[in-house]
């Protein structure tokens, strides 16, 4: 009997399984370290290198960096990130004062388990909001 109801669930399993979506995305493995290209949600493309406390990155817009090309410089504490951003090249222009600020983020995981981060706060604009990676890359 055990045997048999085994198999009905298995065989429910299965059939479960194949109504899901085709296009439903795997879940992703954290990664073990900050270090590496991110995505974000503003389109972008990150390269983050982290020394020590200190984290950096350079951002670029899909289009290879046309719309724009920010740079970042923080300092980690815990599992925030606070410092500050400057756009290098945007397609608007610069405009006085405008295009740099402010940016708080907040890591989802840890350093050693990290999933992505997310923005907390920022002055000047910032477009992006979170940040995570493709699951083709789990550097």
């Amino acid at each position: 009997m055990r045997q048999l109801r085994a198999g009905v669930g298995l065989g429910f399993a299965v059939a479960v399984a194949m109504l899901l979506p085709r296009d439903a995305t795997a879940q992703c493995a954290s990664r073990k370290q900050i270090t590496g290209v991110w995505k974000s949600d503003d389109g972008g493309t990150y390269t983050v290198r982290r020394i020590g406390s200190v984290v950096w990155w350079v951002g670029e817009s899909s289009d290879g960096g046309r719309s724009f090309t920010n740079v970042f410089r923080g300092e980690i504490k815990g599992t925030t990130i606070t410092g500050e951003w400057l756009d290098v090249r945007s397609a608007g222009g610069f405009k006085g004062d405008t295009n740099r600020g402010t940016l708080t983020l907040r890591l989802v995981g840890t350093l050693t388990a990290l999933s992505g981060f997310n923005k907390v706060s920022d002055t000047g604009g910032f477009g992006g909001k979170r940040w995570f990676f493709p699951c083709a890359d789990t550097g």
